[in-house]
């Protein structure tokens, strides 16, 4: 095993912010991350805000990964039926090699909104 004592560091910190509107039934992409020619790997992580859906409704929620510009992979997945004990939805750091992508299937109710807060941090050596 080769190890080079290099420091990394993130040259780049990117908000990707807003509110995907769901119809139910259907799986929708909330936010699509790709490398770019000129990057490194990245870290991605960040929230979903689902306070909004009522009680007795369904959601699933899956990421995607792909590590080596073959196709995405399903990473996570979970299905919660609300009320659930914490809305706001943690999205763990995970190293990307190529492009994440996270999507949100409502099963059952009346369609709602996810407000989310996904952050890119670019990789780079000094």
């Amino acid at each position: 095993m080769l190890i080079i004592d290099m420091p990394v560091v993130f040259v780049s910190k990117t908000l990707f912010s807003g509110s995907a509107s769901l119809t139910v039934g259907t799986e929708t992409t909330i936010v699509e991350l790709v490398r770019d020619v000129s990057e490194q790997e990245f870290v991605a992580e960040g929230y979903l805000d689902l306070s909004q859906f009522a009680s007795s409704e369904t959601l699933e929620i899956r990421e995607y990964i792909d590590p080596d510009g073959t196709g995405y992979r399903l990473y996570s997945f979970v299905r919660l039926v609300f009320p659930v004990d914490a809305p706001l939805v943690w999205l763990h750091p995970k190293i990307i090699g190529q492009k994440y992508k996270i999507t949100a299937t409502q099963l059952t109710g009346t369609a709602r909104s996810i407000p989310y807060w996904i952050w890119k941090f670019v990789y780079g050596s000094v």
